[in-house]
């Protein structure tokens, strides 16, 4: 990708807050879902997007995911479903939903894939296992195919028909959808790692003549810390400040890290999940860059999706 996030290495850090009592006090406005639908084809290199009239005010570094546009189909659970449930019961299905395709469920910062055909009319759709428990009512829309993203560079307001874009690394069909859930590129990264880690209670085996221990996990956890220079006017910094200031109120926060692509792929190993921010560190040398360092520390299962071609 020519697009260069983090210095020498192109992964890209999403981070968006999840709290929607305290969205009011966030120092950079976090818009509920907003639907943008592209007015005209895009082309590779493009630096502005010609859209629908958009409903509600978007900052820039929002990431756009734009599905193709023959994926809108709607989707609205008719009962409720537990964490882990393989199967969901909807209203009728307005057309048919193919193996792979993906529902994206509005109100939840979620997606999930669809393991079986769901014909035209069907109230059940077979999913892989849902990270959460989804409420009767809950919406969502199911797209089909690739995805391209678009990350806007400056504000867009409420009513705009254009929006100014990092330059595109990929084309963008007329017709295509993006839902914004309010997460935002982070700019400036000079450092970003992940790391898993298992707790295990120990057993020692008497009769193994070599003294080896055995044993059994008992948790899991996960975190990624990130390092980044302070730029002017670039909200990622303010965003973060605030989700690890008010972690204690119960803010919550949603991370994306996405590894650059090697030769022959169209997406790199992604990783996510729902997290808290564990403090914060701003450092201010006399002669050198201002720079910030935080964690999130994840909260349940992350998500680890693999390379695609």
């Amino acid at each position: 990708m020519a697009r260069q996030v983090l210095s020498g290495s192109g992964t890209q850090v999403l981070f968006g807050i999840l709290h929607p009592d305290l969205l009011a006090q966030d120092p950079v406005p976090l818009p509920p879902d907003v639907q943008i639908t592209l007015a005209s084809a895009a082309v590779v290199g493009a630096a502005t997007l010609t859209t629908a009239a958009l409903a509600k005010p978007l900052p820039a570094g929002s990431a756009l995911q734009f599905y193709p546009p023959a994926g809108a189909i709607a989707v609205v659970l008719s009962a409720a479903a537990l964490k882990g449930a393989t199967t969901i019961t909807v209203t009728a299905l307005s057309a048919a939903v193919a193996i792979g395709a993906k529902i994206q469920f509005l109100d939840y910062e979620f997606s999930v894939e669809v393991t079986a055909v769901a014909a035209s009319s069907a109230t059940t759709i077979t999913v892989k296992p849902l990270k959460q428990a989804l409420l009767t009512g809950a919406a969502g829309r199911v797209f089909a195919g690739i995805f391209q993203t678009a990350y806007t560079s400056a504000d867009a307001t409420t009513g705009a028909i254009s929006l100014s874009v990092l330059a595109l690394d990929e084309a963008i069909a007329t017709a295509s959808i993006a839902l914004h859930r309010g997460l935002l590129l982070l700019q400036g990264g000079t450092s970003v790692s992940e790391e898993v880690s298992t707790d295990e209670e120990s057993v020692v085996i008497f009769g193994d003549g070599a003294g080896y221990a055995n044993g059994s996990a008992t948790g899991a956890s996960w975190t990624m810390s990130y390092e980044a220079l302070v730029l002017p006017g670039e909200p990622g910094y303010y965003r973060l400040s605030f989700a690890a200031r008010n972690a204690v109120k119960g803010v919550f926060g949603y991370v994306v890290k996405r590894d650059t692509p090697a030769s022959g792929f169209i997406f790199g190993e992604q990783f996510e999940g729902l997290c808290q921010l564990v403090g914060i560190s701003k450092d201010n040398p006399s002669d050198g860059n201002i720079t910030f360092s935080t964690s999130f520390n994840g909260r349940g299962e992350p998500t680890s999706t693999p390379p695609r071609k």
